[in-house]
């Protein structure tokens, strides 16, 4: 929050650029089954190994480079096309919505998206359907470090859902809405 000159604090949003990256670490710590799908494209990705976190971070497109070799983005949409058959995860700030000037209601989109050709894992469980469940499990009533407590559910933010995601004609998952309420701290 900031003061202005007649005394009225505003919200200034200074955790916002660093909250998708902290639900990403909340994720990275917390499910080892999200980064497996991620990582490896068979069907049987449960049953490889763990990821170290240096591998997990590693599934983090940087920017200004191609695209094509990352699994995670804090942006809709990239350039670059798949050729691969891969899992994508997606975390970006859907809708900001401020109830007053100090208290802000933030949805997140998180989207899981599979190539059609490996949608079914061995154990008869849908990768999509499973990932949904494992990112709900991991975050839904967390209190997320520099983010607050997300929450999915709709009588604490009406956007709050999921909704089949057919990305393309090769990709389908999920679109999940979270939302959390943030305010920053007075600046001296």
């Amino acid at each position: 929050m900031v003061i202005n000159m007649i005394g009225l604090v505003y919200n200034t949003f200074e955790k916002l650029p660093l909250m998708q990256y902290k639900i990403i670490e909340q994720l990275m710590l917390n499910n080892e089954d999200l980064f497996k799908m991620l990582k490896y494209n068979e069907n049987n990705c449960l049953d490889r190994p763990n990821l170290t976190l240096e591998e997990k971070s590693a599934l983090i497109y940087p920017g200004d480079i191609d695209s094509s070799n990352y699994r995670i983005f804090l942006d809709f949409f990239t350039d670059d096309s798949f050729t691969e058959q891969c899992s994508l995860l997606r975390i970006y700030p859907y809708f900001i919505s401020p109830p007053n000037r100090v208290i802000s209601d933030i949805t997140f989109c998180i989207e899981f998206l599979s190539h059609n050709k490996i949608t079914q894992l061995n154990n008869y469980t849908n990768r999509n359907v499973y990932a949904f469940q494992q990112i709900i499990e991991t975050i839904n009533g967390t209190d997320v470090s520099g983010v607050g407590l997300l929450s999915f559910d709709r009588t604490g933010n009406p956007r709050d859902s999921a909704v089949l995601n057919l990305n393309s004609r090769n990709y389908q998952g999920y679109s999940i809405y979270i939302s959390t309420h943030t305010s920053t701290t007075i600046r001296s």
